[in-house]
């Protein structure tokens, strides 16, 4: 029987209440990269915000057929912390940054909607159940990616060196998965073997579409 360990968040501090950006169609994955652009007023307020304390904020999901969030049930809970690595402001007010995903959290009731959304989060910690297994799910999924176009040069050889099984399920799903609902079922689960599985699975039915 295979062993099962929980992998603690580390060192990562989260503020108690997290600036959230909502968006359409857009996942932020644990141990990706996602570039902005920063134009609307209440997001500007928000990065001054984030800037001047811990440069976290949380990007959120928003469900099918919603135009506008004005209640936990407008958005997906489960969600992506990030962190500001880079920041360049423009002289119009509008900025173009790069957030560095640092981990799943769950978000509560939005604490504030203006002049932009607050909301309690948690760190989502990962478990994983050790076996030969995992490592066979991992060699397959970086033969069903090597048939699949990626978003980048050489993506598919930067995510088949990560060698840690969650991390590996997160980058492969963001460089490889079209689907952003499919993204974001990765996203809310939280066990590394179950989160594979699901990948190996979405990736068979892309290559099959």
């Amino acid at each position: 029987m295979p062993s099962k360990d929980t992998a603690e968040p580390g060192d990562l501090v989260i503020p108690t209440e997290v600036p959230v950006m909502f968006l359409h169609e857009t996942v932020l994955m644990p141990h990706t990269h996602l570039p902005l652009f920063i134009f609307e007023p209440r997001y500007r307020e928000m990065l001054a915000y984030t800037l001047e304390r811990e440069r976290m904020f949380c990007v959120a999901m928003m469900k099918a057929n919603v135009d506008d969030v004005r209640s936990s049930k407008h958005y997906h809970r489960t969600c992506g912390i990030g962190l500001v690595r880079a920041c360049v402001a423009r002289p119009d007010g509008t900025s173009h940054l790069v957030l560095q995903g640092m981990a799943r959290v769950e978000l509560g009731n939005l604490v504030q909607q203006k002049p932009f959304f607050l909301a309690p989060a948690r760190v989502v910690p990962e478990s994983i159940r050790r076996g030969d297994w995992i490592e066979r799910m991992m060699t397959e999924i970086v033969d069903l990616c090597a048939a699949l176009p990626a978003a980048g040069e050489g993506l598919h050889e930067e995510v088949a060196s990560i060698q840690v099984p969650g991390a590996f399920a997160d980058a492969a799903s963001n460089a490889f998965l079209r689907s952003a609902v499919r993204r974001q079922q990765i996203l809310e689960e939280p066990e590394v073997a179950a989160r594979l599985k699901l990948l190996v699975q979405y990736l068979k039915e892309q290559a099959g579409s």
